[in-house]
Order: structure tokens, then C-alpha cells, then sequence
């Protein structure tokens, strides 16, 4: 512990010679499975593990409060290394086994540096496909790989280490061998270097790490029954470890070093601790599945023991670590190539307005065009946020929160009118959501009759700039005639709450789920009508949702003769 602490006074007692010594070196530090609830510097957490050297960094630099990832980790270190979504690389959920990663025309970080001179290592999980085999990472860029290829080891003290295309098993316990790789592969370097540190801690599996590592009485634990105490045994082994290679890196070389540490998503749902709902944390798009820890030190932080509260996203490495290293990411990459990596390198210096002012994230299984059950993304702006799933009806479902009161999500908006200001955050994140994907969906809501009596309405095409959007309304018996209304508000319409119930006009049961802003009478051939309008090519519209409802003329309905529909909800998009 002393010759840690002597470590990190020098650093910050030096920051001159820290400049003086350029070219800086980049060390990405990656905890997996590491929510900020673990992380004690971040006050969030009801019992999280002894993390002294990660508290130390977030004394001599700055602490992100507001850092967000993917729900998984192979679509956060897709972003990290290539500065784009999911939704352009195709990587959207863990990879498995025997599953090709991100395409040989995507540009990564370590090749991007490469062209300046930069050295490149990766040392730990990869979990980005094996298309190539144990030659995949260094096929893809770094100069040098040893870690493990897939998600997780089988066993921390048993695992297939793989070291620039050779595969070996490896008994020595995982989070020490990729520490005395790091010095190893960075020893005496002659070039600036890039490396990543991508421990497999704290991902499952639970276990006793190698005692002098850990302070926790496991005595009489069974891990499959208690992992969270397991857990933070290992992040707190993690932590140690950690403080060992600062502690053995030559000080000169350490001085001239930036650390960032992030980790890849929120803590695994069998550990999470309050206030985070355990339905809430990895492989959800809810806070405590995206939301992670980032700390930077180093040369090029000039800010000490700062939080920054300006949003940011794991995507955003990509630009900043470019910039650290004297690159300009956008100006680097070919214009063709789609880039969502906003570099914060100004705020590890200087507090100011944030880069991005809109942070995004998704998970998919399916290609990012489809919708399959359990994709969806989420958008955040100021303390707003609009959250998209599909359910396993297949039905698009939203959610809306306002961070700033309800920051563990548990009060969600849209199942009641929004007040003016959540109506106005909630039209702004929708519209964001479909200028970035530029996607048109329609999702039914509500019920407008009971089921045995209400027509169905459907959408036989897509609501998309300068097309027709069109589609049937279909009745279980013969009517006299059908309409359709368009609303532009599913809450209420002129004044008046939405859904209205209509049992006081002899409509039992049945309900307005949308005003009628605008109507067309429909040609009505024995039990089906069909409907068509064009949507204007007007960019303005991207994003731009409206309601459609439709009812029959049917007397064998109800007392009032009128069966309406269930409602749709259409969002206008370009693709």
C-alpha cells in the first residue's frame, strides 16, 4: 500500500514532467459486469466493495456521473473500438461462441492510432467474434493480444489464455495474469502505446479469489447462494491488482500515462444492490443496466477530484482516446463511414457544456432493422427519458422518466397524461429516436369496444416520407359503414383526458382513444374497408407520431349500433 500511495503522490506532483514527456501513453482499464453501484467513489450502492485505488483515480482526476453503456458487453466494446452504434456495426447483444464480430471494413481504434505510430495492446476478454480464430484481435488490429476470445472463463484459475494466436491453458488466477501481461507488454516500450485492460471480473463465474487479494470473509458462503459477496471479493481483488501495476510501472512512464476505467454495463442482476431494481440492471436499457462507472487520470487531466455531470457514452472513447493522442477521429475516418463518437477530451481539462447533448443506446438480437421480443433503445436528454421495447407480442411498447426525480425509474409517465413540459421532452425524444434510426413502426394500443364486438385495424404498409401509408379495418360481421380518424395526441384531445369512455351513449364498454382531428368515410365491401392517405416528403415530419382509430356501423354490436377499434399508434421515419 505505501509504495502505491508514493506511486500515485508522484504522479500528481508532476504534472510538468507529465506534459514535458510527450507523447502520452493511453491505458483503458474495462471492469466487467460493473454497474456504479459496486463502485464506492460514486455513493450510490448500499454495500459496495473496498475499491482504494479506484478511489484514489477519481481524487487526482474525474469522475463521470453520468456515463452510459450498452445493457451488454460486446455491443460497449464494438462502440469503444469502432466510435459507432450497433445499429451501423451490427453488434447489438453478447456475442456467442462461433460468432462472427464486427466487419474487416470497420475502422478500429487501435488501427486509427496505428497510422500515427501508436502501439497497440489488448490484454483480457475480447468477446468481439472468432471468425479468424485466436488470430481475431490481432487480425483486427492490435499489435498485441492475450486474454481469452470468448464472454467468460469457465474457471478464473483454469482457462484457455490466448497469446497472439496461441491458445494455452492457463492455471494461474485470471486478473493476475492479465496485470503481469499489461507490464509486461509495456515494458521499456519505444512508442507511444495504446492499451486496454479488459479484466473478466467481475463477470460470473463467483469465486474466492486468491486470499491476499481480498479483505471479505467468505467462510461458510456458497456463491451460487450469495454471489454478491463473491463479487465484491473479486472487483475488490480487481482493485488490488490494479493498484499493483501502477505500483510496478515505471514511474516516469506512469507519469506520462492517462487511465481512463469504465465498465462495460450495469452490475448482473443477481448482484445489483438498491436502490437499483434487480429487474432494472444488465441486459436491460433502465438505468441500472446502462449506466457506468468512468474515471480518467493522467497528463492530460488537469482537473482533480472533479464530477462531471455532463452525459457521455462509451462510443465517445473512441474520439476522446484519439484526441489524447493528437488525432482527429471525424477528420481520420473516411467521410462515407457514419461516426457517433463525440471526444470529451475538453472536460478532462476544463468544465464546460457537453459535447453531446443527447446520449443514446440499444441492445437487438435480430439485425438492427428488425424488431424481435427484447429489442429496443432509449434515449436521454437533460433528466429525460424516452425508453422503446418490444414486448413478446410484438407489440412497441414506450416508457418515459424523468431522471431527476425518479432517478431508479419506478414511476413511469405515459400511463397517465404528461403535463406540459413531459409532453414536450416526450415529443423532442421521439423525434431523436427516428432521425437517428430513421425508422417508421406502428404498435397498437388500448381497446376501443369489448373484444367479441371491436373491428380490428391494421397497417398493411409503413408511414414513411413521401409514401402511402395505408391499411384495412376488418369486422367480424357485415356493417353498414366504417370510418377512420387520425388524432395527433393519445392523452387527450381539446381539453378533454384520453381514453373517454362511452357507456353514456349506449357504447358499453367501448372508448375514444384519439381525437378525431381528422376523418375520412371509408368504402365499406362486406365486413372490410380499406384506407390510404400520402404522408407529405417533408423532412419536419421525421419522428412525427399520430393516432388512427376506425369503427364500423354495425347494429348487432351494442344499444348505440358503433364498434370502434383498437388504436394505432404510427411514427413517421425515412427507411
Amino acid at each position: 500500500m505505501r509504495s502505491l500511495l508514493r506511486t500515485l503522490l508522484l504522479c500528481a506532483s508532476v504534472p510538468a514532467l507529465a506534459h514535458a514527456q510527450q507523447p502520452t501513453n493511453t491505458l483503458l482499464v474495462i471492469a466487467d459486469d460493473v454497474g456504479i453501484d459496486l463502485i464506492g467513489s460514486y455513493g450510490v450502492g448500499s454495500d459496495p466493495a473496498p475499491t482504494p485505488t479506484l478511489d484514489a483515480l477519481a481524487a487526482r482526476g474525474v469522475r463521470f456521473e453520468r456515463a452510459y453503456a450498452c445493457p451488454t458487453c460486446s455491443p460497449t466494446r464494438a462502440a469503444i473500438l469502432t466510435g459507432r452504434y450497433g445499429l451501423r456495426t451490427g453488434v447489438g447483444a453478447a456475442l456467442a461462441a462461433n460468432e462472427g464480430g464486427l466487419a474487416r471494413s470497420e475502422v478500429l481504434l487501435p488501427e486509427l492510432l496505428g497510422t500515427r505510430g501508436v502501439a497497440s495492446a489488448l490484454i483480457g476478454k475480447w468477446h468481439l467474434g472468432d471468425e479468424d480464430g485466436a488470430l481475431t484481435p490481432t487480425l483486427d488490429g492490435f499489435g498485441t493480444f492475450v486474454g481469452s476470445l470468448q464472454g467468460a472463463v469457465q474457471d478464473y484459475q483454469r482457462w484457455a489464455k490466448v497469446e497472439n494466436g496461441r491458445s494455452r491453458l492457463e492455471t494461474s488466477y485470471a486478473t493476475t495474469v492479465l496485470v503481469d501481461a499489461l507490464l509486461q507488454a509495456t515494458a521499456g516500450a519505444s512508442q507511444p502505446w495504446f492499451a486496454v485492460l479488459a479484466f473478466q471480473a467481475a463477470h460470473s463465474p463467483w469465486h474466492e479469489p486468491p486470499a491476499h487479494l481480498h479483505t471479505q470473509d467468505l467462510t461458510g458462503l456458497d456463491p451460487q447462494r450469495d454471489p454478491r459477496a463473491f463479487t465484491k471479493a473479486m472487483l475488490q481483488a480487481l482493485d488490488t491488482e490494479l493498484g499493483r501495476l501502477f505500483a510496478q510501472m515505471d514511474p516516469l512512464e506512469l507519469a506520462r500515462t492517462n487511465v481512463i476505467v469504465i465498465g462495460d454495463n450495469g452490475s448482473a442482476p443477481t448482484v445489483a444492490s438498491a436502490p437499483f431494481d434487480t429487474a432494472h440492471a444488465k441486459g436491460t436499457l433502465y438505468e441500472g443496466g446502462v449506466r457506468v462507472p468512468l474515471l480518467a487520470a493522467g497528463p492530460s487531466v488537469a482537473r482533480r477530484g472533479a464530477v462531471e455531470r455532463a452525459p457521455v457514452h462509451a462510443v465517445d472513447l473512441f474520439a476522446t482516446i484519439a484526441a489524447l493522442h493528437g488525432v482527429d477521429a471525424r477528420a481520420s475516418v473516411p467521410a462515407a463511414v457514419e461516426l457517433d463518437s463525440l471526444s470529451f477530451a475538453p472536460l478532462l481539462s476544463t468544465a464546460g457544456s457537453a459535447a453531446r447533448a443527447q446520449v443514446y443506446t440499444e441492445q437487438f438480437t435480430s439485425t438492427p432493422w428488425t424488431r424481435a421480443s427484447g429489442d429496443g433503445e432509449a434515449v436521454i436528454e437533460s433528466d429525460w427519458k424516452l425508453l422503446r421495447r418490444v414486448a413478446r407480442s410484438g407489440a412497441v411498447l414506450e416508457e418515459l422518466y424523468e431522471l431527476a426525480v425518479d432517478p431508479y425509474e419506478q414511476n413511469e409517465l405515459l400511463r397517465a397524461p404528461l403535463a406540459p413540459d413531459a409532453t414536450e421532452a416526450y415529443l423532442r425524444l421521439r423525434g431523436a429516436l427516428a432521425r437517428l434510426r430513421g425508422e417508421a413502426w406502428v404498435a397498437s394500443y388500448g381497446s376501443g369496444c369489448p373484444a367479441s364486438t371491436a373491428p380490428i385495424l391494421v397497417a398493411t404498409t409503413r408511414p414513411l416520407l413521401g409514401a402511402a401509408f395505408a391499411g384495412e379495418l376488418l369486422g367480424s360481421s357485415p356493417a353498414l359503414a366504417a370510418f377512420l380518424w387520425m388524432g395527433f395526441d393519445r392523452f387527450a384531445w381539446r381539453g378533454v383526458p384520453l381514453p373517454l369512455a362511452l357507456d353514456g351513449i349506449a357504447l358499453p364498454g367501448c372508448a375514444l382513444l384519439t381525437g378525431p382531428e381528422l376523418a375520412w368515410s371509408l368504402l365499406l365491401q362486406a365486413s372490410v374497408a380499406s384506407w390510404s392517405f400520402a404522408l407529405p416528403n417533408d423532412a419536419a415530419l421525421l419522428g412525427f407520431e399520430v393516432e388512427l382509430q376506425g369503427a364500423l356501423v354495425d347494429p348487432t354490436a351494442n344499444a348505440g349500433g358503433l364498434a370502434l377499434s383498437a388504436a394505432l399508434k404510427a411514427c413517421v421515419g425515412e427507411r
